[in-house]
């Protein structure tokens, strides 16, 4: 799978889970209602009338739930079909080939201060 298909599915099923979140959020909310309402309501009426909000609304919940679960495994099952490592990329650099090479020799002041060195980095007696 390439990346574009990939952000493709993604764009795809993005929107629906989103939509599915809410649907699932906004029936936990009115469940949550309905049953504070059914433990302080008195009337057998009312509560016969809350029980049966109650349990359509469960129904719409548990289904809004499944629906979402089937985005959230699609997007798992797309996001592991995709194997490619992300991360930076090691490029050498491109020489040109326009360039030019010049082959210098060492200057003297070079030479002196090699030797310099070596002299210093020796032991001291």
């Amino acid at each position: 799978m390439k990346m574009q298909e990939l952000i493709t599915e993604f764009r795809d099923e993005i929107p629906k889970l989103a939509k599915h979140h809410q649907e699932v959020s906004q029936l936990y909310l009115k469940v949550g209602g309905l049953w504070d309402d059914l433990r302080r309501c008195e009337s057998a009426t009312a509560q016969g009338l809350l029980i049966d909000a109650a349990c359509e609304a469960m129904n719409r919940f548990a289904q809004a739930y499944i629906d979402m679960s089937v985005s959230i495994e699609k997007l798992e099952k797309l996001n592991a079909e995709y194997k490619e490592k992300l991360g930076p990329r090691k490029t050498e650099p491109k020489e040109d080939p326009r360039q030019m090479e010049l082959a210098l020799e060492p200057s003297p002041a070079s030479q002196a201060d090699s030797a310099n060195a070596a002299f210093a980095g020796g032991r001291h007696g």
